[in-house]
């Protein structure tokens, strides 16, 4: 871990607490290759921002997936990512960017009722598919996670074109500048399903 974010866990993190353990022993379902078990670890905060450099240092010290619970104040905000194991199963491998909530009061939230799934792997998924905004028809899990990836990344093209669409004075260059907008927005709705 380098300077800046022992820097962070000092300035940001004011404790963490382990909440729970989801194992397949105690929901009473099957575990799947390396899924075992989900743990859910809560950040109490003593800034609103969190460095993400502090959720990753975490997430790979911990090889089972990990549900973050940051707290401020009373406002809670999840976070998640999807991760894997290695060949050699002795680190964890992060395949996604992370998947959060909007910061949400003890007060309006209600509480997270686990799905009755079979197994931990569609426990997981389940998990995975609360924090994704699109209602995609992929039913493997590390699919589904890269088309979410997929789907970001487009966004983020969209949004880039956009900008130099709105800052563009040639109309030549303007043209060409829209038909690569709607090439990216024609395969963002195709992903989306919508």
């Amino acid at each position: 871990m380098n300077s800046r974010l022992k820097e962070a866990f000092i300035e940001q993190v004011e404790k963490i607490i382990w909440r729970y353990k989801l194992s397949s022993s105690k929901l009473n379902i099957d575990s799947i290759d390396d899924l075992h078990e989900i743990q859910v670890i809560e950040l109490q905060l003593k800034k609103e921002d969190l460095n993400a450099g502090v959720l990753k240092v975490i997430d790979e010290a911990i090889l089972s997936p990990i549900i973050f619970l940051l707290n401020f104040q009373g406002h809670f905000r999840y976070f998640l990512a999807y991760k894997t194991l290695s060949q050699n199963k002795k680190e964890a491998i992060l395949k996604s960017s992370y998947l959060n909530s909007e910061w949400v009061s003890l007060e309006t939230t209600e509480k997270l009722t686990l799905s009755a799934e079979l197994n931990m792997e569609a426990l997981y998924f389940w998990l995975i598919k609360l924090f994704i905004p699109y209602a995609l028809k992929e039913t493997n899990l590390e699919s589904y996670v890269q088309i979410y990836e997929k789907i970001l990344k487009l966004e983020r093209e969209i949004h880039k074109l956009k900008s130099r669409l709105s800052k563009e004075k040639q109309f030549k260059k303007k043209v060409n500048i829209n038909i690569a907008l709607q090439e990216k927005e024609k395969e963002l709705k195709s992903l989306t399903n919508g």
